[in-house]
Parts: structure tokens; C-alpha cells; sequence
């Protein structure tokens, strides 16, 4: 297929009144008429007219035939750099019909068949660039260069401004609404009357001052004669200068986790502050009805109570009541579990425990509620509570001794055990760990059996098993229902740079010693028993090789290794005629079975 090579050489151009106009300057070898179309909507779609011709300049499409056409926006002139603007994915492909090189395409008249909408906000750049790719079989497309650029025609420049004022919210500007029907004005609002708003509203929001959140400073500030009255910063800090009263019940609360904190103003350091808070509640001169009563609480009946803290912090003394007068600190109902407190004249503070007879103690039980009871003992475990983070206890060079004393035989003294299955740490997670740090010469662990140690290790973190006499080491694995299960793996570990000349044995039975028996005649006696396994299958199947005990070969050289005798299995000349009084002595011995019947 011949390539064709496409000019566009311009027809005219021509102004037309509009919001929003643009107009393609002569470019060779592109020369284009461009223009918006004007509606009284001022729809997003403007009209791109040119003539096409091939690379000797004779016209393209005859009588009419039909080429294709991509169009796309993009803030460079050069083809094949910058960034394209509109649309903002692949441009899709408008098909025109081009008569005598002659052919207009409305660009964004999507209603008309135009794939993509004319969407992009010609306010954001003053300086953007038309691309035109033309195709005569919409599959090999030709970018035209260079890219056009789209200027404003002279009515639409006069339309972007109202007087010489353009749109916007700074200074000199026609105040516009945002997207959401707002205007955000940049500087102040200054009148001589009054500001109002909100007057129709019957719901929402009547005045809302919001702003970014590195804002700093007063997000209100009522001033009289540039002397601040009433005020509210960034933080939601309230400020004022005079008293705040009501004529219905003044409630002050805090929502959330916020506390709620009256106190009064800080002064510079080094100054004394001699101003106190007062909550009072009581009658005035001459009246007598007013109880005067003040409560402190915290819930409700339907919540749980809080703590109520009073001086917990820096107070130095707390002085609650007054000399000759009684005060009586108590629970709810301190007929049946509380404290009652009183001074009389003399100052004499009295604690009297209430439900009970006798000098009386608020012990903690389980649960965490305190309740009176005979005064001694110790706290017990089903007194503490479960953490709720992470949580260390530092006992310095205290040793702790837990005893027990068990009375019931299936009872353990302590557990450590799971209430739910921990599923996200294979290898990491563990129910007890034990441990010491780099430096330290403490060893981790030992544990004891009839006052024996039975598991031991050192600080270097060797460990030794020593059952107690006549006992073991049981290895006894649960018998596996699928997969390949192997009761004991010792893995032998790659040493490097070993002492020379020193030999080094992975598993060292040491049977060396003497074992005593009792006076009597002993048929057999082996130090180290394998006894032969049995196996079988779930139907008739065949195993070519079985052995109670298979060694795969004698050790091999590596790097810089020469072995004179490789020995899979050595039985020593010591071992083959011991000393002592042995009738016999052999080497290797088997006692094979009679195969004759």
C-alpha cells in the first residue's frame, strides 16, 4: 500500500462572537480555519475546518470520500514531546467526508457522533497546541507538524472579561461561584451595615467558616473599638472578655475522648496568679428556698461510671468541707458495702466502714470492684487483669517464687495455653519464649524432677537432658495418617575453619563406662538395640528394598581434602578382641535366618 502524505492549507477565517472562541493560526505545512460555534448555551464544541491535500498538492476525496481524522490538545508545539491535555486517554477517531481537499469536523459534538467530549477547562493554560492525525484507511495515521496553537479571537477575549474585569475571587475580580455554588473570597468583606445570612434557611448550616488545616490564628474575632470581646481559634478555643449567661440551664460539655477543663487564664512566667475558680450554687441575700445543692457525676443510669479525680496532679492540699460542719463521703447505698467520712469542730477526720462490724478493709477481688473484708493478706493471680497492649514487668535483682501446694490430681499449677488458635506467625509466634541477652552469663533455663536438674543449659545455650537413674529420654511421636512423618532428624552443621588436627564427631554415643549387674546368668546383653520394623499397605503392592539400618555411603572429599580410607562402616580392633575374659570375639556378625524350607 502506497503511503500518502497529507497537507492541510487554510480557507479562511472568520470571527465569531462567542464566550468562548478560538482561532488556529496559519502554519505551514498546516494552514486550518478554527472557530467556536456560537450558541446561546455556549456549548463545548468548536468547529475545525481545512483542506486536505497529498505531499505534490494536488486535493484529496474527488467528489467526496471519506478520511479519518484524530484530534487531541497538548501544551507543546513539537510532536512527540510534551504532555497531552485533552483527551485524557487515546484520542478516538472522527470519520469526514472530504470533497474537492474540503472538509469540518465540530470538535466535541458528541451528539453528532464526535467520540470524545470537549471537556477540558480552557481557563487552566493560555498557551495549548492542536494535534491532527489523518488516515485514508483508519489504520496507518500521519501526526501533522508542527501542532497549531489555539488562540482566543478578539470578541472572545472582550467575553472573558466583564469591563476589564476578569472572573475570579482576588482583587479586580468578577466574583464567580465554584463548582459547588460557593465563593470563596480571598481578602476581606468590609460594610458599614449590617452582614447578614441564612435569614430563609429552615435546616443546614447558616454561616460556615472553614478553612485548610496549616491555618493559624482566630477563625472569628468580635471586637469592639479594635478590643477583642469575643473570639474562637483554629483549635475551637473559645475566648471572652465578659461573662456568658443564660436564661434557661447553661450546659458546657466536651463530645468524644475531649476533656472538659475550666480554669483560669495563664499569665506570663514568673507572674503570681492569685485568681481562683468558683462553682457555686446557693442563695441569694434574703432567700431561703434555694438548697444550694451541687453535683458532680459522670454517666448516666444506663452508662458506665467513670472516675471523678480531684487535686491528682499538681494540687498541694484538698480541702473538702468545712470546720464544725459534718461531710460524709459514701457510695450509693452504704448500708450494705461503703465508707462514710465526717470532721467535727475539732477537725477529727472519721472513716467509718458501713455492712459490717469491726475494723474493715477495701480489698480488690476478682472482677476489679473493691469490697470491705478483714484487713491483711496479698493480692491473688485471679486479681489481675488481662493486658490491653504490651506489658513488661521489671523485677531488677528480686527473684520471684511462685508455690503451689496441688491437692487435686488432675489439677496442673500453672497453664499457658491459647483461648483462640494464632494463625499469623508460622515461626515466630511462641506461648513461652526464654531468653538472654548477648552479654549476659545467665543461663535460660533449667528445669527439675525430684529435686534433680533433668534439663539444663549454660549460658552459650548448650543443653543437657539427665533423667534421673533408672529413667530415659522417650521419644514417642503420634502415629501419622498421611505425608512421609520421621520420628528423629539430627542435622549435622556446616562447620567451617575447625580446630586442626582435632577430630570432630556429629553423634557421639559414649557407652564407655562400666554397667554392674546383680550375681546370676545373663543370656544377651546390647548397648545400642535397633529393633526391626514391620511394614505394610492398603492393598497389594511391592517393596524391591527394606533395612533396619542403611548407611548410604563412606565420607567424601571436598576442597583441599585427601581421604586415605573411606570407611561407610569401621568396627576398631578393640572392639574385636576386648580385653577381659570373652570366650568369643567378632567383628561384624549376623545371624541370618534358614531359608532351606
Amino acid at each position: 500500500m502506497t503511503k500518502t502524505t497529507f497537507k492541510i492549507s487554510a480557507l479562511k477565517i472568520v470571527v465569531v462572537i462567542s464566550i468562548l472562541g478560538f482561532v488556529l493560526p496559519n502554519l505551514l505545512p498546516i494552514q486550518t480555519f478554527f472557530a467556536p460555534i456560537a450558541y446561546a448555551a455556549s456549548p463545548n464544541i468548536f468547529s475545525y475546518q481545512g483542506r486536505l491535500t497529498d505531499s505534490t498538492g494536488a486535493l484529496l476525496g474527488g467528489s467526496g470520500t471519506n478520511y479519518y481524522f484524530k484530534f487531541s490538545i497538548w501544551d507543546s508545539a513539537t510532536v512527540g514531546a510534551g504532555t497531552r491535555l485533552w483527551p485524557s486517554g487515546a484520542p478516538g477517531t472522527m470519520t469526514t467526508s472530504v470533497v474537492q481537499g474540503v472538509f469540518n469536523v465540530n470538535i466535541g459534538d458528541t451528539a453528532n457522533g464526535y467520540p470524545d467530549a470537549l471537556n477540558y477547562d480552557f481557563n487552566t493554560s493560555s498557551t495549548i497546541y492542536l494535534q491532527v492525525e489523518a488516515s485514508s484507511d483508519n489504520s496507518t495515521f500521519e501526526t501533522l507538524s508542527p501542532r497549531q496553537q489555539i488562540t482566543s479571537s478578539g470578541y472572545a477575549i472582550n467575553a472573558n472579561t466583564l469591563q476589564g474585569k476578569t472572573p475570579g475571587t482576588s482583587a479586580n475580580n468578577v466574583l464567580t461561584l465554584n463548582g459547588s455554588g460557593a465563593i470563596n473570597i480571598a481578602g476581606g468583606i468590609t460594610t458599614s451595615s449590617t452582614l447578614q445570612g441564612g435569614s430563609a434557611l429552615t435546616s443546614g448550616t447558616a454561616a460556615l467558616i472553614n478553612t485548610t488545616n496549616t491555618f493559624s490564628g482566630n477563625l472569628m474575632d468580635l471586637q469592639v473599638n479594635g478590643s477583642s470581646k469575643f473570639s474562637v481559634d483554629q483549635a475551637g478555643n473559645v475566648s471572652t472578655a465578659g461573662n456568658i449567661s443564660g436564661s434557661a440551664a447553661l450546659i458546657l460539655s466536651s463530645g468524644g475522648t475531649g476533656a472538659l477543663t475550666i480554669k483560669t487564664l495563664n499569665q506570663s512566667a514568673g507572674s503570681t496568679n492569685s485568681a481562683n475558680v468558683s462553682i457555686v450554687s446557693g442563695n441569694a441575700a434574703g432567700v431561703t428556698s434555694n438548697s444550694g445543692n451541687i453535683s458532680i457525676d459522670v454517666g448516666t443510669a444506663t452508662q458506665t461510671a467513670g472516675t471523678i479525680s480531684i487535686g491528682p496532679t499538681n494540687a498541694t492540699s484538698v480541702v473538702i468541707g468545712r470546720s464544725g460542719q459534718t461531710t460524709q463521703i459514701k457510695s450509693g447505698t452504704p448500708a450494705t458495702n461503703g465508707v462514710a467520712y465526717s470532721s467535727d469542730a475539732n477537725g477529727t477526720i472519721t472513716f467509718t466502714a458501713t455492712g459490717g462490724a469491726g475494723t474493715l478493709c477495701l480489698l480488690s477481688v476478682a472482677g476489679g470492684v473493691p469490697a470491705w473484708g478483714a484487713c491483711g493478706g496479698v493480692a491473688r493471680l485471679d486479681q489481675i487483669s488481662a493486658a490491653t497492649a504490651a506489658n513488661s514487668i521489671n523485677n531488677g535483682d528480686n527473684a520471684q517464687t511462685w508455690n503451689w501446694a496441688l491437692g487435686t490430681a488432675t489439677k496442673s499449677a500453672m497453664k499457658i495455653t491459647e483461648n483462640t488458635a494464632a494463625t499469623l506467625g508460622v515461626g515466630n509466634q511462641y506461648l513461652l519464649e526464654v531468653g538472654t541477652i548477648a552479654s549476659s552469663t545467665a543461663a535460660p533455663l533449667t528445669i527439675k524432677a525430684l529435686g534433680n536438674k533433668i534439663i539444663d543449659t549454660t549460658s552459650a545455650g548448650a543443653v543437657t537432658l539427665s533423667p534421673n537413674a533408672g529413667l530415659g529420654v522417650t521419644i514417642s511421636p503420634t502415629a501419622g495418617t498421611s505425608g512421609s512423618p520421621t520420628a528423629l532428624t539430627i542435622t549435622g552443621p556446616a562447620h567451617t575453619t575447625l580446630t586442626a588436627s582435632t577430630e570432630a564427631s556429629d553423634v557421639n554415643f559414649n557407652l564407655a563406662r562400666t554397667v554392674q549387674f546383680a550375681t546370676g546368668a545373663l543370656t544377651t546383653q546390647r548397648a545400642a538395640l535397633i529393633q526391626a520394623p514391620s511394614y505394610g499397605f492398603v492393598a497389594a503392592s511391592t517393596l524391591t528394598d527394606a533395612a533396619t539400618l542403611d548407611i548410604t555411603g563412606g565420607p567424601k572429599s571436598q576442597t583441599n581434602a585427601t581421604i586415605t580410607n573411606s570407611h561407610a562402616l569401621r568396627i576398631e580392633a578393640g572392639a574385636v578382641q576386648p580385653a577381659g575374659a570373652v570366650t568369643n570375639s567378632y567383628g561384624p556378625y549376623s545371624q541370618c535366618p534358614d531359608w532351606s524350607n
